[in-house]
C-alpha cells in the first residue's frame, strides 16, 4: 500500500520493489501462459486508488504485469485457467470422437 505523503516516491519505491522481488513473483513461460506454481503474487496500490474502486475494482498492479486489475484477477492467473480449458474440452472431444468410431 503506497500513499503520497511524506518524501518518499511510491513509483521509485513500487520500481525498486518490483526489482527486488522478481525472483519471487516470476513467474516461467508455458503453452499458452505463465505458469507462477511456487511464486507469490505481489500486489501494489495506493490508497487513492483503493478508496475510489475497491479490492472488487481495478485498483491494483502486480508486479509483473502492466495494468490494473481487480484482487481476484491479479492474484489469479485467467490465462492459465483459459488454456486449461480449453485442454480439457479437446480432451472432451477426442473422447467422443474416439467413442464413436
Amino acid at each position: 500500500m503506497f500513499d503520497r505523503i511524506g518524501e518518499r516516491n511510491p513509483d521509485r519505491a513500487i520500481a525498486r520493489l518490483h526489482e527486488l522481488t522478481r525472483c519471487l513473483w516470476q513467474g516461467e513461460r508455458a503453452e499458452g501462459f505463465h505458469d507462477y506454481d511456487g511464486r507469490i503474487p505481489i500486489v501494489a496500490t495506493g490508497l487513492k486508488r483503493l478508496r475510489e474502486y475497491g479490492p472488487a475494482g481495478p485498483a491494483l498492479l502486480r508486479l509483473g504485469r502492466t495494468h490494473l486489475q481487480p484482487l481476484r484477477d491479479a492474484i489469479g492467473n485467467l490465462r492459465r485457467e483459459a488454456a486449461q480449458a480449453r485442454a480439457r474440452e479437446a480432451a472432451r472431444e477426442r473422447q467422443e470422437e474416439y467413442l464413436a468410431a
